[in-house]
């Protein structure tokens, strides 16, 4: 499944920290390539961040709250170069994120997102909230 198109996806992150308190911030660039059907999906931006503060901050484990701040923005996607009038969106995010990490290995976070601004073009379905969640494990 999918667009059959080829995209360039950019990006980059940065984490700064000062005694309990820490900074996190990201940003991510999709560059569409047109796919089968000459449908082109419109290039993507999302980025997230925000200040926390450890709660817990031990040598075995750890445990942040942070005001996390995200959003994205996307133009109206081309049929046959011709624009869609359904498809962009432009929306920023606020509210708590949590995580955990224990020992070097294993780490856990949850997030919601509360819509501060969403302005999308015609009619779409768009989320009243937001909940992102995830497990990493490294071997």
């Amino acid at each position: 499944l999918g667009s059959g198109s080829v995209d360039g996806i950019v990006g980059g992150q940065v984490f700064a920290s000062w005694y309990k308190f820490f900074a996190t911030a990201g940003v991510q660039y999709a560059i569409r390539g047109t796919g089968d059907f000459d449908y082109r999906y419109a290039n993507e931006l999302t980025f997230g961040g925000g200040p926390g503060i450890f709660a817990i901050l031990e040598h075995d484990y750890t445990f942040s709250v942070q005001l996390g701040v995200s959003g994205e923005w996307k133009e109206n996607d081309t049929v046959d170069g011709v624009e869609t009038d359904d498809t962009a969106i432009t929306a920023l995010y606020l509210g708590p994120a949590l995580a955990f990490t224990w020992g070097n290995s294993l780490g856990a976070t949850f997030a919601i997102d509360l819509p501060v601004n969403q302005q999308n073009s015609s009619v779409q379905l768009v989320p009243d909230f937001r909940l992102r969640g995830g497990l990493t494990w490294r071997l």
